[in-house]
């Protein structure tokens, strides 16, 4: 539409273009139009066909118009006007009906619109009145199928969402009976949907679980075909960005909602058969921007083209933070692998970047998109000769590399400070200490603690607040069995203290566990031990210490007939490792033992039991000025607790030794650590392995070769007689990303991108394999949320 205002209309043109984006001929006049225009569509029907759809509002009302052009821009028959009303039009589209057109639009006066079809013959000489065939919709879209067009709506309904698709029939004037493709709880008002090659692909956001999934579902003779399935697995609220379809393959975009400390927008791309059966390609495109604008899709003859604002860095560039940011074109194969990547220019524009781009279209041999600069409106070929740059687009992810099955959060509520694993019989344990600064208000209490008996303990409190503890940090377990069954959270305390740490070990039948975990008694923090059942029910509950001074860490293993409590205790004015033995039933055996006897604090205690005796590493800051710590590691007897030997400096570190680790590989016993800068800032962060002899002697510690960008903040290993599997949380200047790959018997390490984590870096949220799956601490879209996540992993 252009020219301004000729007394009370516009004049609407169509120009023809090349595959070079330059016009063919003049521009064709349409026709005019009144009013003042709010809505325009282009649609292409087949090589030469289109159609143009325009909404206007004049003092007539609300009206809607079309015409079909010809491939030389002349105008097929006349301007026709297809629908009239007082409601605004919000939405106007286009799609084939066999020889004809179907017209769409979606008119509302606010809230739930009426959708409407009107049938606008391929002579583009006359059309139907547009007719109502869908209301109360919330969001719809549409399709042109081998069996005729597609509308899908969503609306809401007696408190449930519901997803639905209806055929439109031409030869019809009553519209056909919709299908029933979901209903939840909540059900984000955005729906695709795209045509394949028997059927249609629908996606949409449900979210019941309270967390919502990108959900896809296949239609064959407007029928449901299947059981929809999740698009992909990530972290997060997800919501629907795009769809889009070529030949065999779908391509769908979404976002993970809550990652607001990210300094670019990161949209997650994933492929599927168009039988929704096979996935092919996973990766994902960086914006430039927080705010920048979902990118465009569109289809190839062999995979995609993608359209976004990202940063147009020279590839031969040893940094891209400081590339200008633009319009960045892509095109993909059907699986992801990266093929191109150009900036998008225009010649009169001096090699600035236009301002705006949109419009992304595709024939059988280039691309091409509208752009605008000051005071012009370009037509730009996207595949013409430009030099590439830095593909937006990682490569995405091989077959055969780790990939995740399915997620789901376990555990909801607080934001957490620690966690810890342990391996039963037939399940799994995981226990969490929430994060709590004391003195600021309590969170609310969990549904499954006692309302009142917690007021009564606040009042006595209050009365004496030496006495017991204030509310503070939650202690939470969840236990997920075998058939990947994860219980109702129990919670063992909302009285803990977030710096105490939380550990849990099994108890050497594997037949129940020990959690350890730290409150204030008398004013002072003390080790408590919780004995718990498979099903992470209390069995039995201790206070270990009694003394006067901080505690800031506890761990623990199972040794015959009891366990050995090891903990970082400040009654002696600096953090000093203690340990005790308790029996079966949590009964102190014998005295506390200080083991450590240095200046400095220890942090990062890991504890493993190696036939008579117990080793116990942790860092220590002993003779470092800076604070950082080493890596040292103590011989205990198991039976008595004492120490047998002086302590080892297993590894001089560069900065700070943390997340130790005891791994059991085929060829030995070896200690993993994060190097880490003190403070969890600046510097690099790198991980190390220590091989430990038979005797404990440890060989020199070499860091491990992890690939790809990223810092290592912690780190996890399992390891059978097939080799070791390793999962890492890595920090970039965009977030922390969970990665999972292979450690070689030399230290070699194969890694793979697996997930994206909302949390912020800088933050300890440490991976834990358990069986095939990762279970890991993450942030919640809100601030202050936590998340304790459950990544099924498919390893090979």
């Amino acid at each position: 539409v252009t020219g301004g205002p000729r007394g009370d209309a516009f004049a609407l043109l169509a120009q023809p273009l090349d595959l070079g984006a330059k016009g063919t001929g003049e521009a064709r006049a349409l026709g005019a139009v009144g009013g003042t225009v709010s809505l325009l569509t282009v649609r292409a029907l087949g090589p030469e066909q289109f159609v143009a759809v325009v909404a206007t509002r004049t003092e007539r009302g609300h009206l809607v118009l079309a015409a079909v052009i010809g491939a030389d821009g002349a105008l097929r028959g006349k301007l026709v006007e297809v629908h009239q009303s007082a409601e605004p039009v919000t939405w106007i589209d286009a799609v084939s009906a066999g020889p004809d057109v179907a017209v769409l639009l979606a008119s509302s006066a606010g809230g739930a619109a009426t959708v409407r079809a009107s049938i606008l013959g391929a002579t583009g000489l006359s059309a139907s009145a547009a007719a109502s065939i869908a209301v109360g919709a919330r969001a719809w879209a549409a399709a042109s199928t081998k069996d005729g067009p597609l509308l899908v709506t969503m609306a809401s309904d007696g408190g449930r969402d519901r997803v639905r698709v209806q055929p439109i029939d031409p030869q019809r004037k009553a519209p056909s009976p919709p299908t029933l493709l979901a209903e939840a709880a909540r059900i984000a008002p955005e729906v695709e949907v795209v045509s394949t090659p028997d059927g249609a692909i629908v996606a949409w956001t449900e979210g019941d679980d309270g967390e919502g999934r990108v959900r896809l579902a296949r239609v064959v003779g407007g029928k449901l075909a299947g059981t929809p399935r999740a698009a992909g697995e990530s972290a997060g609220d997800q919501a629907l960005l795009g769809l889009e379809a070529s030949r065999d393959k779908i391509l769908v975009a979404w976002e993970d909602g809550g990652a607001v400390h990210r300094a670019t927008r990161r949209v997650e791309l994933a492929t599927l058969s168009s039988d929704l059966a096979t996935p092919f390609g996973r990766t994902h495109m960086s914006l430039g921007t927080p705010d920048a604008g979902a990118p465009m899709l569109a289809p190839l003859a062999d995979g995609f083209a993608l359209l976004g604002l990202a940063r147009a860095c020279a590839k031969e560039a040893a940094s891209c933070g400081d590339a200008p940011i633009g319009p960045v074109y892509v095109r993909a194969s059907g699986d992801l692998g990266h093929v191109r990547a150009v900036p998008l220019t225009v010649d009169r524009l001096a090699g600035e970047a236009p301002e705006g781009a949109w419009g992304l279209a595709c024939g059988e041999r280039a691309c091409l998109a509208a752009a605008s600069g000051p005071d012009e409106l370009f037509g730009v070929s996207l595949d013409g000769d430009v030099s590439e740059v830095t593909s937006p687009l990682p490569a995405a992810r091989r077959t055969g590399a780790p990939a995740v099955r399915a997620s789901g959060v376990i555990l909801r509520g607080r934001r957490l400070a620690s966690t810890s694993h342990a391996r039963l019989a037939s399940s799994w344990l995981f226990a969490t200490v929430t994060e709590h600064a004391e003195g600021t208000p309590p969170p609310p209490l969990p549904p499954d603690v006692d309302a009142r008996a917690e007021a009564e303990k606040d009042r006595l409190h209050e009365k004496n607040p030496k006495r017991g503890s204030a509310r503070g940090a939650m202690v939470r377990l969840v236990s997920v069995d075998d058939k990947d069954r994860a219980s109702p959270p129990v919670t063992l305390s909302v009285r803990a203290l977030s710096t105490g740490g939380v550990a849990i070990a099994p108890s050497a039948a594997a037949d129940e566990a020990v959690v350890a975990w730290v409150a204030r008694d008398d004013g002072d923090p003390q080790v408590f031990l919780t004995r718990v059942g498979p099903d992470a029910k209390r069995r039995g509950q201790t206070m270990l210490t009694s003394a006067k001074g901080d505690v800031s860490e506890v761990a623990l293993a199972a040794v015959p007939d009891g366990y050995l409590v090891v903990w970082v205790d400040e009654r002696d004015g600096n953090g000093e490792v203690y340990a005790a033995r308790v029996d079966k039933v949590l009964r102190k055996l014998g005295p506390e033992q200080r083991i450590t006897q240095a200046k400095g604090n220890a942090s990062s205690l890991a504890v493993r039991v190696v036939g008579s005796e117990a080793w116990v590493a942790f860092s220590d800051s002993r003779g470092i000025e800076s604070g950082a710590g080493d890596v040292f590691m103590a011989k205990l007897d198991v039976a008595k607790a004492t120490k047998r030997a002086e302590e080892l400096r297993l590894a001089s570190t560069a900065q700070h030794a943390r997340a130790l680790r005891f791994v059991g590989t085929p060829t030995g016993l070896s200690i993993l650590f994060v190097d880490t800068p003190a403070g969890a800032t600046g510097g690099s962060w790198v991980g190390r392995r220590v091989p430990l002899g038979a005797n404990g002697d440890p060989q020199p510690a070499a860091p491990l070769a992890l690939p790809d960008a990223g810092d290592p903040t912690s780190l996890d290993v399992a390891c059978d007689a097939q080799g070791c599997r390793l999962a890492v949380v890595r920090r970039t200047s965009d977030g922390l990303t969970l990665a999972a790959g292979a450690l070689s018997p030399d230290g070699a390490v194969t890694l793979h991108e697996l997930y994206p984590l909302l949390a912020a870096p800088g933050t300890a949220h440490d991976p834990m394999l358990a069986g095939d799956s990762i279970v890991v601490a993450d942030d919640g879209a809100i601030a202050g949320e936590g998340r304790l996540r459950r990544i099924a992993v498919k390893w090979r």
